[in-house]
């Protein structure tokens, strides 16, 4: 298939997205290292949450977001297979909020609105990458 050149909506909702990309990346980033002093600045019950996450979440974590940039990179590239680290991303997001949502008492602890909504949010945007590659690809943008 031809490429064609994209409209330039494609071309700011890629720019955009990789933003967005590079936050959750920056999030990760900042999971990792942090400190015993900002460990110290939580309540109590999310020092427990935080030091009881299995490792495997925060590799779902680290996939999740970093599969997201290389996603939105290969958007920004017009790259075909940006499709599949959306997918990707999104497997490492499921996982993780699967986790967080479902066998945690986060919900119960501080309410639906505080506990989901970012992370629906995030879902979305996943889902909306997916699209948005999918579209492209059948419109030629990508290849």
């Amino acid at each position: 298939m031809t490429r064609t050149p994209p409209p330039l909506w494609f071309r700011v909702a890629a720019v955009l997205l990789l933003l967005w990309a590079l936050v959750g990346v920056a999030s990760f980033a900042m999971d990792r290292a942090m400190t015993p002093a900002a460990l110290a600045r939580m309540s109590d019950y999310d020092r427990q949450l935080y030091a009881s996450r299995p490792a495997w979440t925060i590799l779902a974590y680290g996939i999740g977001t970093v599969a997201g940039l290389i996603g939105t990179i290969a958007l920004v590239a017009r790259r075909r297979d940006a499709l599949g680290w959306f997918v990707v991303s999104l497997v490492g997001i499921a996982l993780l909020f699967g986790w967080t949502l479902g066998a945690t008492n986060l919900v119960a602890v501080k309410g639906v609105a505080a506990a989901a909504l970012f992370p629906l949010v995030i879902a979305l945007l996943c889902l909306l990458e997916i699209a948005l590659a999918r579209h492209a690809a059948r419109r030629g943008w990508i290849g």
